[in-house]
């Protein structure tokens, strides 16, 4: 039995792969759009792209600029090929962020594409179909998850001066984050490693003036809410 499902959960990772590489593709180009200077064409190398985001395998990179080409999402501009990010990519990413736990046209859901990618956010050790899995987030009503969305947003937008691999890190939790805040029925394991994850990283960037500003808030709303961690 055991044999027969190996070769569908191989296909299934492998789906889910080429779907996360697809995002962090359009992500990364949308990142870059949002830097040039107003006015601008957007006129970028496919190979730039994948190699900001670690993406250097040709074959991977060729389909997941070719999937979005056809999709509508990026535009080819030239030799090279040079991409640029199409107003219907920028509308689909900023559609994402705002329902992060909604499909878009034509991307599955941001936050169930980072939990899937790190086992229930960073490497979580919590299997689906424990009861740890499932326990809901105690006295929800008690939790100021309002504010909590105010601070995400600060996050992200101070996590778009970071190194690529911690911005990524830290776009990766606020997603799943924000997700569970507005959900009746938060998850406490996928809650408390996201608020885990997130303190690590930032209090290891105390160097960094955008770790400074997106740490402190944050830290001040966990010392309050510290039994979450628990």
């Amino acid at each position: 039995m055991m044999d027969d499902q190996d070769p569908i959960q191989a296909e299934r990772a492998d789906v889910i792969r080429v779907q996360q590489l697809r995002w962090r593709f359009l992500l990364e180009l949308y990142r870059m759009n949002k830097q040039a200077h107003a006015g601008t064409i957007q006129s970028v190398s496919a190979e730039e792209v994948g190699t900001r985001i670690g993406l250097l395998e040709t074959r991977d990179l060729e389909q997941a600029y070719a999937y979005l080409a056809d999709a509508g999402l990026v535009e080819l501009v030239g030799f090279g090929p040079l991409l640029r990010i199409t107003r219907t990519g920028i509308d689909e990413v900023e559609e994402a962020y705002a329902r992060p736990d909604q499909r878009t046209d034509h991307l599955p859901p941001l936050n169930i594409i980072h939990n899937v990618i790190y086992g229930g956010v960073h490497g979580s050790t919590v299997q689906q179909g424990t009861t740890q899995s499932t326990q809901t987030v105690d006295n929800s009503q008690s939790v100021d998850w309002a504010r909590l969305r105010e601070i995400l947003r600060e996050v992200r937008t101070a996590a778009e001066d970071l190194p690529a691999e911690q911005r990524d890190e830290v776009l990766a939790d606020v997603i799943a984050l924000d997700a569970q805040s507005r959900s009746p029925r938060p998850k406490a394991a996928i809650v408390r490693e996201c608020l885990t994850s997130l303190r690590s990283i930032l209090g290891n960037l105390a160097g960094n003036t955008a770790g400074n500003i997106a740490a402190a808030p944050l830290i001040d709303w966990i010392r309050a809410h510290e039994w979450l961690l628990k």
